[in-house]
């Protein structure tokens, strides 16, 4: 008895062996693919430095690689948010806000206005100062402009994002939401379920908390990541692409009533505490008459934001509400001006951010609302 002890204890042993062995080789395998793809690739990974619509090529180049240095940290009920960073083209703040030097003429005691959004407000793509909130801190006076805008985030996470910031004494003067293309490519696909308030990031929350309530220490400190890093190195959990709301119009209105009561709820907040709220649908690729014939983009994807755009404008119209507007054209005419299907150069974050100049300059908060000051 004691010697067949000893045979699966033995056994037991150089089976274990071998699989952390087989474990950190694939792991190194992955650390050694990660670190050389980072080391050799001057751009951007998707070749957009490389468009027609980057004159100077080499400073695409660079925006791109700092772009890549950008690191996400965990934040409560918002999500994600980046952490500091310096670098030659981005540049973010201790307060996770993308930084720019252009038009700082404001004081502390000016009006403030923050940008929410996804990565189109963040700038991806383009460097500090050629942001929308940039652009839009150059072209107007005696303001104080902020970034809020965050990569990936929809309009509920901009929405909890001002929830923060008001019950902690922060809420800026003036609150502008441009929104729309990512709560169409995460709500539209079916990949993240039924429920609509979610973001790109839930599947691997969910995931990292079923593995952390499971009984099994082994389960949870052997297993798991062993799985985790075998899907990583195999690509096998990678996202996966389902779009739906071009062939559920059921799907298609629920995502616009979503997004529309973000903006609405949003505005209800800055009324109530002495603020002022404005939402803009922002344009996208395949909405309206922009040029986009030098872009290979998914067509799949492409469908999905004139099925959403097309039931927003309904409720925007039904609710005849003057501090919502439509500016998804924007962008149209022969000028290339995308990168992708949401990304665009600095004319395009210019005509974005000088259409939200004409519309809500005239009807600027300019009390202090920050019992900070």
């Amino acid at each position: 008895m004691r010697n067949l002890l000893k045979l699966v204890g033995l056994n037991l042993l150089v089976f274990l062996c071998a699989f952390f062995a087989v474990m950190f080789l694939v792991s190194l395998g992955g650390d050694l693919v990660k670190v050389t793809k980072t080391t050799l690739r001057s751009g951007d990974k998707k070749e957009r430095d490389e468009l027609v619509v980057f004159q100077d090529k080499e400073h695409a180049q660079q925006v791109f690689l700092d772009n890549r240095k950008a690191q996400e940290g965990y934040k409560p009920y918002i999500g994600w948010r980046r952490l500091p960073l310096e670098s030659e083209t981005v540049n973010i703040g201790d307060d996770g806000l993308r930084v720019h030097s252009v038009g700082k003429d404001g004081t502390a005691d000016d009006p403030s206005v923050a940008f929410f959004g996804g990565s189109t407000v963040w700038g991806t793509g383009e460097d500090d100062d050629s942001t929308i909130p940039a652009v839009f801190d150059e072209i107007t006076e005696g303001l104080r402009v902020l970034n809020y805008g965050e990569a990936g985030w929809t309009s509920r996470q901009s929405l909890a994002q001002v929830v923060n910031l008001i019950n902690q004494d922060k809420m800026p003067d003036n609150v502008v939401f441009y929104s729309g293309v990512n709560d169409v490519t995460i709500l539209c696909n079916a990949h993240y379920g039924e429920d609509l308030n979610t973001h790109h990031e839930a599947p691997k929350v969910a995931r990292m908390v079923a593995i952390n309530q499971s009984p099994s220490y082994l389960y949870r400190n052997f297993v798991a990541p062993a799985i985790d890093t075998f899907e990583r190195v195999t690509g096998r959990g990678k996202f996966s692409r389902n779009f739906v709301c071009d062939k559920d119009p059921a799907r298609a209105a629920a995502v616009a009533r979503t997004l529309f009561r973000n903006w609405q709820m949003a505005h209800s907040l800055m009324t109530a505490f002495g603020g002022k709220f404005f939402a803009f649908l922002q344009p996208v690729a395949s909405v309206g008459k922009p040029n986009i014939g030098y872009l290979n983009l998914d067509p799949d994807q492409l469908a999905q934001y004139p099925a959403v755009y097309a039931e927003l404008r309904k409720l925007m119209a039904d609710a005849n509400v003057d501090w919502a507007w439509d500016i998804s054209d924007a962008f149209d005419g022969d000028t290339p001006l995308y990168m992708d299907s949401a990304h665009v150069i600095r004319e395009g974050n210019a005509r974005a951010a000088t259409r939200i100049r004409d519309k809500i300059l005239p009807n600027l908060a300019t009390g202090a609302t920050n019992q900070d000051r």
